[in-house]
């Protein structure tokens, strides 16, 4: 089949489209309180695990508190194992019925039914706050490549126990956005459907999404399965792979992070391109793309005031390894091209 040109997806979304969510349209850190019975919360983690009653509140831009009920419910594998991390990531749902009618109209959480919130994995150390950081970070890189990606807004979270067993606690965390709001703002729907290969995917836009998950040392994912990978349909002929969940990536390096056993790589930060033979114009295109995007990329980490001066750094040194390879072109030969599996 002919190749797909990135050029039929265009990184400014048309008018018609709908905008992003109120809580996705800036991305302040939002001051936020979370009150639960943590303990319940946190110990809950099995597979029938239950939701618990929770409320969110913030104030808003007139300075007025606003709350809002909830219910929160843990989720995840890996980090929802205890043995992995003491306080897994959440679920939190706004929709229950038996929540006042109308209580998130006109505040930053309208129209949001369930979020993803990405929390903190050990409460005895701050410094997990910034693997919390630059997997946010993450997200942030796609999006200034393409508007198929999902939303975040960063989080100060206070996490108060109702129960009074815990001290309060305040933590970075990030909301991700809903993946059928995500679909709807694209005018796509999401396919549940398993078995899709690579080479089944629109060429360009699995061409960017391939050199990301090169650009963030990730090979935390697998299309075929689903596996941390959203597809869309656009009635455009070929699905599209939207890429989340990088708390593995090399870009991220938590110290519960290893590399994938049949890469035989020895470190997450060693890269490996994971992508059957693409084109020179798509690898050119996507090339080029992210020379465009280097100063903004950078920006994204240094405009972070809440990401410490060493992961900072870390992170920038990984930054500069991936552009030296993108722009010597023995690098992009041997990383981009003769590694594809033919």
């Amino acid at each position: 089949r002919p190749p797909v040109r990135l050029s039929a997806f265009p990184t400014v979304r048309p008018t018609a489209l709908p905008p992003r969510a109120p809580l996705f349209q800036s991305h302040d850190v939002l001051q936020l309180t979370l009150k639960a019975d943590l303990n319940v919360v946190t110990r809950d983690v099995s597979e029938d695990r239950e939701e618990h009653d929770a409320t969110l509140s913030y104030t808003d831009e007139n300075g007025e508190l606003i709350v809002l009920q909830a219910t929160v419910k843990t989720r995840g594998r890996f980090r929802r194992d205890t043995r992995n991390c003491g306080f897994p990531p959440l679920k939190v749902d706004l929709k229950k019925n038996r929540f006042p009618e109308g209580q998130r109209v006109g505040t930053l959480f309208e129209n949001q039914n369930e979020l993803k919130l990405v929390c903190h994995c050990q409460n005895d150390s701050e410094s997990h706050e910034q693997f919390v950081l630059k997997e946010y970070l993450a997200y942030r890189v796609y999006q200034l490549f393409s508007e198929m990606s999902f939303s975040v807004r960063l989080a100060h979270v206070t996490y108060v126990d109702v129960a009074g067993r815990r001290d309060p606690m305040t933590r970075y965390a990030f909301f991700i956005e809903d993946e059928k709001e995500m679909a709807e703002r694209n005018a796509a729907v999401v396919l549940d459907s398993v078995g899709v290969r690579q080479m089944e995917l629109d060429d360009a836009q699995a061409t960017l999404f391939s050199f990301f998950q090169y650009f963030i040392g990730n090979t935390d994912w697998k299309v075929s399965v689903l596996h941390n990978v959203k597809l869309l349909d656009r009635d455009q002929g070929f699905p599209i792979a939207v890429p989340y969940d990088f708390d593995w990536a090399g870009a991220v390096d938590p110290p519960y992070a290893a590399p994938h056993p049949e890469l035989g790589t020895s470190d997450v930060r060693e890269r490996v391109f994971i992508s059957p033979c693409r084109t020179d114009y798509d690898i050119g295109h996507v090339i080029s793309m992210f020379n465009d995007r280097k100063e903004a990329i950078y920006a994204l980490y240094s405009d972070l005031e809440a990401l410490d001066d060493r992961p900072r750094q870390r992170s920038i040194e990984y930054m500069d390894e991936f552009y030296d390879i993108l722009n010597d072109p023995d690098a992009v030969n041997r990383e981009f091209v003769r590694s594809c599996p033919g």
